[in-house]
């Protein structure tokens, strides 16, 4: 059957086109001989046709002869396994094909031909290559990394991300992730979601994270968008590492003792503590008044800690911070089609806290339509999407909170009155600063020590003038002002203590009221008790060489009223 050059009978080629699997056999130069029918449908191309043609202008249209792989194989005369080469069809797309390569050769060992069969390999067999690729090279990172969807689904979760985490990619994989990680400000400042918005990365954002054990850590993020080979956007990419800070944190002892995150021990304070206990247990709606700045949050999140909901989904909301035209989606959700833009389903806030908490920040901010949905949940437990009939049930404790006067909202008609009742189930109203002085020192301490940790400065200390500025100030943005003032001085301080001259500029104009102007007639028993209270506090001073901070301590007094007695007593001089 082979003289010089194969030829093929009609027998053999009748085999060969039985063959499930493309078989194309080549001469000694590399020209096609025959060309089953299984590479001919697969390919689009004609068989006989093609008979006589080098194997590069069949396959490979537009490839020099010299750079045709087959050319050097039947020069080399050696079998060849899973040969990789790029095939163009006769309507001009590319493929990828693999071939075997088995010479034919003679007694003497001359190549008169070979036979070669080819399978093409489809896109998943590719993108599977690729994958094994990635996973091997995102394995060997020291940074946690997962991927998301545009439903915030997981989608890759990689191995330093389980070390870290304590998750496994099984188990989180096609999950949300808010539900897994629940990192503070998961959906008010999503760093991925920021990343999507913008179109830019986001770099060394901090958060907390929630660990497969129940610990919260700390950690350092970067975000960018997810792109396919072909320039689409497939989603989010996150690589985190554990921040050094909540180790810095967790090694400080804190100034003052807290309840779950808040300080102070005011009398309406301890009050509200004890109310949260009592309620750690239910499941009724709480609404949560007070000033901006007063701590309304951390009561939510106290609230949170202490229910037995504690490990299910936490949802955050901050209802003015969205605009009034998307605010019914957020909480709601909506189906594809439901407005312009609305390209696909999106899950609502509600629908992600299910089994959970949802907290509903400003809630004072909501659109009529929306508080009439919010109603309709916290009667029935049921909502529908935004575009779509489908009534759907969700289970969600809702704690809710407001800076504004809402019974006034009502008298004014700019607020639901049957959605106040069905709010007001459980209200904590929060006092200003201004109401609990006597917190102060404390909460200076804190932010001292907190910021001490954080910027890893040695400020150990207040100048007196400055410590009194932070006493007397009235705060009208209450606690969270006084811990801004205290990250402003830091910010500037470059030595050990914190004068005035680095407290902010309005701070510094501020003039305290001077009581002792205003002081009652004294008489001379009082003159007495006077002297002996000079002669303690000079004592005591003296026993502390002088430390103001200390000696107000032995005393029992704030420095302030340290500071005002001496000037009253006149000890400042001595």
């Amino acid at each position: 059957m082979v003289t010089g050059n194969i030829l093929m009978d009609e027998i053999w080629q009748g085999v060969l086109d039985t063959v499930a699997e493309g078989i194309v056999v080549v001469d000694s130069e590399g020209c096609v001989n025959h060309i089953n029918a299984f590479a001919a449908n697969a390919l689009n191309i004609e068989q006989v046709p093609n008979h006589g043609k080098h194997f590069s202008s069949v396959f490979c249209p537009g490839l020099p002869l010299d750079k045709c792989w087959v050319n050097s194989a039947l020069t080399a005369g050696k079998p060849i396994q899973d040969q990789q080469f790029e095939i163009r069809k006769k309507d001009d797309k590319k493929c990828t094909g693999i071939a075997n390569f088995t010479p034919i050769a003679e007694a003497n060992g001359h190549v008169n031909g070979a036979i070669i069969t080819i399978r093409l390999v489809d896109e998943t067999h590719l993108l599977r290559q690729a994958n094994e690729t990635n996973e091997a090279v995102l394995g060997s990172l020291a940074e946690g990394l997962f991927t998301v969807d545009f439903e915030w689904r997981i989608t890759s979760f990689n191995r330093a991300a389980e070390r870290i985490t304590g998750w496994k990619e099984e188990t989180v994989v096609g999950k949300y992730c808010n539900q897994i990680f629940r990192c503070t400000g998961c959906l008010q400042c999503c760093p991925i979601a920021e990343t999507l918005r913008r179109g830019k990365p986001m770099m060394e954002s901090e958060m907390d994270m929630l660990c497969s054990d129940g610990r919260k850590i700390m950690i350092r993020a970067n975000t960018s968008i997810l792109y396919n080979t072909a320039g689409e956007a497939l989603g989010g990419i996150m690589s985190f590492r554990e921040s050094a800070t909540k180790q810095i944190l967790e090694n400080s002892k804190p100034a003052a003792k807290s309840f779950h995150g808040i300080f102070g021990k005011n009398k309406k304070m301890l009050e509200i503590y004890d109310l949260i206990q009592e309620i750690s247990e239910s499941n009724a709606t709480v609404l949560i008044l007070g000033k901006s700045g007063t701590g309304k949050e951390l009561v939510a999140n106290a609230i949170q800690k202490l229910n037995s909901r504690r490990n299910k989904p936490y949802v955050k909301v901050n209802c003015a911070a969205i605009p009034d035209s998307l605010i019914e989606s957020e909480l709601m959700g909506h189906v594809k089609g439901a407005f312009t833009d609305a390209n696909q389903d999106r899950i609502g806030r509600f629908e992600l806290a299910h089994t959970g908490t949802i907290f509903l920040d400003e809630v004072g901010d909501l659109t009529p339509a929306a508080q009439m949905r919010l109603l309709r949940i916290l009667e029935s437990g049921e909502f529908q999407r935004l575009g779509s009939s489908q009534t759907q049930k969700v289970d969600v404790r809702v704690l809710a909170a407001t800076n504004r006067d809402l019974w006034q909202m009502v008298q004014d008609e700019t607020f639901r009155e049957d959605l106040y009742y069905r709010l007001n189930v459980i209200p904590i109203a929060l006092p200003p600063l201004s109401e609990r002085t006597d917190d102060l020192a404390a909460l200076i301490d804190h932010f001292m020590e907190k910021y001490r940790c954080l910027t890893r400065k040695n400020i150990n200390e207040i100048a007196d003038q400055a410590y009194d500025l932070l006493m007397a100030y009235p705060y009208p943005g209450n606690v969270r002002e006084l811990e801004n003032i205290i990250e402003h001085a830091f910010a500037r301080t470059k030595g050990s203590v914190i004068t005035v001259n680095k407290l902010p500029y309005y701070l510094r104009q501020f003039v305290p009221f001077t009581e002792s102007a205003n002081s009652p007639p004294t008489n001379g028993n009082t003159d007495i008790q006077e002297d002996e209270e000079a002669d303690r506090i000079h004592t005591i001073l003296q026993q502390c060489h002088w430390n103001k901070s200390l000696a107000a301590k032995k005393l029992g007094m704030s420095r302030t009223t340290l500071w005002r007695r001496m000037r009253e007593l006149d000890l400042l001089e001595k």
